[in-house]
């Protein structure tokens, strides 16, 4: 039987011989503005996949706020920053949405669901859509394990969320396995692609697929940045830093690999996407820019119900207060704060002078700290800055702590 209708998108007359399939907002939509919508949304997720997914918020007073909702994870990869933990210890769902809603209110734009391994908080979802609600960005950064479920999937994936998700290498699963020390985790990650690949033709999201440049995964990470381009993925290379402790792990990469790496990978791009190559080449990511210890915050979850430390990266020794003892407003406000917020003035050595300070922020601050035990000191990981000044600790950091704002603060302890 047909039966006449008005398309939504075009205004013409559409005449239906069957129950149509598809609908918006229960007005019909006529073929040929169905397939242009279609288009449309593989054109932006192709696009997406050029461009860095953090740190965007523009007009914004400050960009992401982190929070290691829980302290377990399912992993024990072997170039891990943190502790292994056992146990969950997952964060307080009323501390999470007293945080949720401070963050709002104190101007941020992303919030950050980190761990550990953040989908194994109880309530996840509820959290992200709290965070939606308010007109904060989520942005998840998960192993993948619970997204092989595709119910969880959808439960957790939001319209107007991202993504960060560990990369599908192009490298035999028993290499991946052994590396996670998990058997069988390719293949989950491989069904957890597959979820949010199907998910994605009925929601708006970004996926980011992250793979950290250590010498077990460098000969794949260049076919991993083609496929993440080719999909609409994403592509997040980025260095693999020194453990919590500050000893360096012996996996990473050198700079000078890490260098060679991302001159692979600006150069396949400027063949093939000329627009959207990285314009200049700076530790700590390719195409991303880390500015977090300068428009961010990180709130810390050591386990054992000690969680509500705030630092300003997951990286930074100096802790500005505690969420359960103060506001969020009262910790922005502390004078351990302006050495990070106000970096131009404080960094020292051969980053205070670079000409591409501008653009990459110092590089890794979590490096210069965990180096060299202060975080006014130049990258110890750029390749911009020769190897003999690099390991100089007399160049790269202040001569003395004096006049500054953490002179004295026990947990600031350079290496002099």
């Amino acid at each position: 039987m047909e039966e006449k209708k008005i398309c939504l998108v075009c205004g013409n007359e559409m005449i239906l011989q069957q129950p149509p399939g598809w609908c918006m907002e229960r007005e019909w939509v006529c073929e040929y503005c169905k397939e242009n919508k279609k288009k449309e949304k593989e054109k932006k997720m192709k696009d997406n996949s050029f461009y860095g997914f953090r740190e965007k918020g523009i007009g914004k007073k400050f960009q992401s706020f982190a929070l290691e909702i829980v302290a377990g994870c399912q992993l024990r990869c072997g170039n891990c920053y943190r502790d292994f933990h056992e146990k969950t210890d997952p964060m307080p769902s009323d501390f999470i949405s007293r945080m949720i809603a401070e963050a709002k209110s104190e101007g941020f734009a992303e919030l950050v669901f980190i761990g550990g391994e953040p989908t194994l908080h109880p309530n996840l979802a509820k959290h992200s859509e709290e965070a939606l609600e308010t007109n904060l960005s989520p942005i998840l950064c998960t192993n993948g394990i619970r997204l092989a479920n595709k119910k969880y999937c959808e439960r957790i994936v939001l319209d107007g969320s991202t993504v960060v998700i560990h990369g599908m290498l192009p490298v035999p699963g028993k290499i991946m396995n052994k590396h996670v020390k998990v058997d069988g985790y390719q293949e989950k990650l491989h069904s957890a692609y597959k979820n949010l690949e199907e998910l994605r033709t009925r929601r708006n999201f970004t996926i980011v697929a992250e793979a950290v440049a250590i010498k077990p995964f460098l000969p794949y990470l260049l076919d991993f940045h083609k496929f993440c381009r080719n999909n609409g993925y994403v592509p997040f290379v980025e260095l693999n830093r020194r453990g919590n402790s500050g000893f360096a792990n012996e996996l990473s990469a050198s700079p000078e690999e890490l260098k060679n790496l991302f001159i692979q990978l600006q150069e396949w791009d400027k063949d093939n996407a000329p627009e959207k190559a990285d314009s200049l080449l700076t530790p700590p990511a390719y195409g991303n820019k880390c500015t977090m210890s300068i428009t961010g915050l990180h709130v810390k979850n050591f386990g054992n119900g000690n969680y509500g430390e705030v630092y300003s990266c997951c990286a930074q020794t100096i802790c500005h207060g505690d969420l359960r003892e103060k506001c969020l407003g009262e910790i922005i406000a502390d004078p351990t704060m302006q050495v990070y917020k106000n970096q131009d003035e404080w960094i020292s050595g051969p980053c205070k002078t670079c000409s591409h300070y501008p653009i990459c922020k110092g590089g890794c601050r979590g490096e210069a700290v965990l180096t060299f035990g202060c975080p006014r000191a130049s990258c110890p990981v750029c390749w911009h800055i020769s190897q003999e000044i690099r390991s100089d600790t007399g160049k790269m950091m202040p001569e003395t702590c004096n006049g500054c704002v953490l002179e004295g603060n026990s947990s600031c302890g350079p290496k002099r």
